[in-house]
């Protein structure tokens, strides 16, 4: 289970760097700068939002295959 729950992290990670650039943009337009180093702070509130989410889905998919 270990390993599992480390590799959705990192898949994670890959989905969180794939629109960085885009999450960047956007925040420079209003005025904040902002470096992929101090986003290390905020990478366990997204650890758990996306945890949060997978679970739900998980969840949600099993409800449903069961009626």
């Amino acid at each position: 289970k270990v390993v599992l729950v480390m590799k959705r992290k990192l898949d994670y990670v890959a989905m969180a760097m794939k629109h960085y650039t885009e999450i960047k943009n956007k925040l420079n337009a209003a005025g904040i700068e902002l470096e992929r180093q101090q986003l290390h702070p905020f990478m366990d509130i997204f650890f758990t939002l996306m945890d949060e989410a997978y679970e739900k889905g998980y969840k949600d998919g099993r409800s449903n295959r069961k009626g």
